[in-house]
């Protein structure tokens, strides 16, 4: 292969592995978001049904 073909293809295969790794990281911190909402919720909840009962 031609030294240009071989950086395009270094490039490209960077493009992909940088791509995959930051849809990783927005998928860990959404999912991190929206594991805390779900706990303050369930909390919230539990925490107003003690106040009911007692």
């Amino acid at each position: 292969m031609c030294p240009v073909c071989i950086a395009t293809a270094a490039w490209i295969a960077g493009g992909i592995t940088s791509t995959g790794g930051l849809s990783a990281v927005a998928f860990k911190r959404f999912a991190a978001k929206r594991a805390e909402r779900s706990s303050a919720a369930t909390a919230a909840a539990e925490s107003s049904e003690g106040k009911e009962e007692g």
